[in-house]
């Protein structure tokens, strides 16, 4: 997925496209998962690195309560954004699977299903691979993934090819009004979950973007960890610290590194 290429991922446009989101029942506009985050950081310490920090969402909080933070994404976009907000994040534009930035972190952060956006194994583990040579020796990878359950799928294939309900985003730059629809689907093969998107302007131009997410199963996912050096110290369903169950939203893991 280019990130850089994508309407999605445009920085001032993904503030907007969240703000305007029916779907997340207000979770993302009340920042309930931000709590967590900082209740994470005050129990394990910093400094902090937070992987895919977007448009500095979780970072500015985090900084804003004191702690030392660098955000790092790929997208050149979301990063321009990141500093209209704050000059007092350390804002770093690069692949996180090649990161190298010579030093290490207590807390490395993984928010709002980074890590699912790696569908290929390899990348995944150099990902992983990243995390290791950045975290502290008993330093804390702190990681969200998506954990749909029974109800997720059906909601899928109930669905067929109907579209989501349309949500309005308004450009800030221009004021311009964007339609946008949303859909998705899911391949039991790859385990590549997939929400096209159209975004209608008024001009009439018709702009399709499609995110793709790699739904890792939860004893895979152990697995993946295990063998590149992580474990799972504790597991949440939820951002107000409910236990992981199999119809929970979010798979939230809290791993440190393997002793050899």
């Amino acid at each position: 997925m280019d990130f850089n290429r994508s309407i999605f991922f445009d920085g001032d446009l993904y503030d907007a496209f969240h703000a305007a989101s029916p779907l997340f029942d207000g979770e993302m506009e009340t920042e309930t998962d931000v709590e967590f985050w900082l209740q994470q950081v005050k129990t394990y310490g910093d400094p902090v690195l937070e992987l895919g920090c977007g448009t500095g969402r979780v970072s500015i909080p985090l900084m804003e309560a004191g702690f030392s933070v660098v955000g790092v994404d790929f997208s050149e976009s979301m990063l321009a954004r990141a500093r209209q907000k704050s000059d007092r994040v350390e804002w770093v534009q690069a692949d996180i699977r090649t990161l190298d930035l010579g030093r290490k972190f207590t807390c490395i952060l993984a928010p709002y299903f980074v890590l699912n956006y790696f569908p290929e194994l390899e990348d995944l583990e150099a990902v992983l691979n990243t995390c290791k040579a950045h975290l502290d020796a008993d330093g804390k990878l702190i990681v969200d993934l998506m954990n749909p359950g029974f109800e997720f799928f059906k909601g899928i294939f109930d669905r067929g090819d109907r579209i989501l309900p349309d949500r309005e985003i308004v450009d800030p730059r221009t004021q311009e009004k964007i339609r946008s629809q949303f859909g998705d689907d899911y391949d039991f093969a790859s385990q590549i979950y997939a929400e096209p998107i159209f975004y209608h302007f008024p001009d009439g131009k018709v702009v399709e973007d499609r995110i793709e997410h790699r739904l890792y199963a939860p004893q895979e996912i152990k697995a993946i960890l295990k063998y590149n050096g992580f474990q799972v110290d504790a597991s949440f369903g939820s951002y107000d610290g409910t236990p992981l169950q199999g119809d929970s939203v979010d798979r939230i893991l809290v791993c440190s590194r393997l002793e050899l």
